[in-house]
């Protein structure tokens, strides 16, 4: 094969009008102001312009991008990459076909040819052309999974924050390196990656991967303290795992006899939560136990206090123990989201004492026995209204339970306080004091209540 090409310096003017490129003899003459050189008829006088005159009948390939491809004619004679470049005879119409090798696609020709099809050039002035060959790009998609926060990024690309997805050429390494915030924790890959170390990845085809980020477990235990606490937890927490205990009643009294007062309920219900709301957690008081010479007072949290007969009869009832709720954000009754209900107090009637009603569950539980000459027992607390009240004929009646707070006991009268609860539980006369009910807000999940299951003060136990 003979490859010739020539490069021509013109300088002059240059006269249009003239036909240059003009085969000629070395010998031979050209018309006007052109000469022969090497077989055509060139302008000398196109002053400062450096021409690549095309030899007639060299046809030449050259390849570029950053994929792989060939490119061969027809008829044979170029197989490029390795012989890019043929000088067919006078008047051959050559075609050249491009085609894409490995993960490369071919984007089209430039010089003597244009567009993606099938490159036919005439060999009369020669031909020039370029084929492009540009690597394949893929997607990779990174996805972030669970109830934490994080960042994962690479080092050109991706920085998911915002930007979670790229193009890349094929072959490319990508590195990602996932990060927790500062209340979360990253707990490893799936997809194309796996573990918790940087993700190398080989962009050969489409991936996906995902970074999973846990929000941190805790819990926090409250006790009584006879103020509200508030619940401190990571921002990323979405759901509270409430345990509520309510206060129990507390004993009667009368010449050493004492009725036991009714235990607290137990509330424990999942609860949504964002990171603005405001968790407080009031914890009820056990009620008061009577002693010689004075009812005993209710609980905190709605307890309601004991009745007492003096001076006609020592008999003393215990005071009504509180219940222990959560409420987001507010302090009022109306923001409560969980509720246990406080115990009923103990009361006596006559010589005997009478046990209160144990608090918690839908409906608060009434005293365990009634007083003999009672003319009505006090009920618990319902999910709408407050417990009756106790009643006895011949002397006071006590008071019914309202949101939130117990009937408080009548006096004259050894009876009970009322349990504190979403509804208190009704006050007592002469008998036990019945327990307030529980509660979880309408949407709140895995929801259990328990009557009768805190001896003592209340408790309260968050967890995330």
């Amino acid at each position: 094969m003979r490859v010739w090409m020539w490069l021509v310096v013109l300088v002059g003017c240059y006269d249009p009008t003239i036909p240059a490129n003009v085969p000629c003899s070395l010998e031979g003459a050209c018309p006007g102001n052109l000469v022969c050189n090497n077989g055509l008829c060139v302008d000398t006088n196109d002053a400062g312009v450096d021409m690549i005159v095309l030899v007639p009948g060299m046809i030449s390939v050259a390849l570029a991008g950053n994929g792989t491809g060939a490119v061969t004619s027809n008829p044979p004679g170029i197989n490029c990459p390795g012989d890019c470049s043929e000088e067919y005879p006078s008047g051959t119409k050559v075609e050249l076909t491009a085609a894409a090798i490995g993960d490369s696609s071919f984007s089209g020709w430039s010089g003597s040819c244009g567009g993606t099809a099938l490159c036919s050039v005439i060999s009369d002035q020669g031909a020039s052309v370029v084929a492009t060959f540009p690597l394949n790009r893929h997607t990779l998609t990174v996805m972030k999974s669970g109830d934490g926060t994080g960042t994962v990024t690479a080092d050109a690309g991706i920085d998911c924050g915002a930007t979670c997805a790229a193009d890349f050429d094929s072959g490319t390494t990508v590195v990602l390196t996932a990060s927790g915030s500062s209340e979360s924790n990253f707990t490893g890959w799936s997809g194309a990656c796996s573990g918790t170390g940087p993700c190398t990845i080989d962009m050969s085809q489409a991936r996906n991967v995902t970074a999973t980020f846990d929000c941190p477990s805790g819990s926090m235990t409250f006790d009584y303290p006879g103020s509200p606490a508030t619940v401190t937890r990571p921002a990323c927490v979405t759901r509270i795992v409430v345990d509520a205990r309510g206060g129990a009643g507390g004993t009667g009294f009368y010449n050493g006899v004492r009725g036991a007062g009714g235990k607290g309920g137990r509330t424990q219900a999942t609860i949504a939560v964002t990171a603005s709301d405001v968790i407080k957690v009031y914890v009820g008081n056990a009620g008061a136990n009577a002693v010689n010479g004075a009812a005993g007072s209710g609980g905190f949290n709605g307890g309601a206090n004991g009745g007492s007969s003096a001076p006609v009869s020592p008999q003393y009832g215990g005071g009504g123990g509180g219940a222990s709720d959560v409420r987001r954000n507010g302090t009022g009754l109306a923001d409560r989201i969980v509720v246990a209900g406080g115990g009923g107090g103990a009361g006596i009637c006559s010589t005997s004492g009478y046990n209160g009603g144990d608090g918690g569950g839908l409906t608060g539980g009434g005293p365990a026995a009634p007083c003999p000459f009672n003319a009505t027992n006090p009920t618990g607390g319902t999910q709408t209204a407050g417990g009756s009240a106790g009643t006895t004929q011949g002397y006071c009646s006590a008071s019914p339970g309202t949101s939130g707070t117990g009937g408080a006991a009548c006096s004259p009268s050894g009876g009970a306080g009322g349990g504190g609860g979403w509804f208190g539980g009704g006050g007592g006369s002469f008998e036990g004091g019945a327990g307030g009910s529980g509660y979880a807000i309408n949407g709140a999940t895995a929801v259990t209540h328990t009557s009768g299951f805190q001896s003592g003060a209340g408790q309260v136990i968050v967890s995330w």
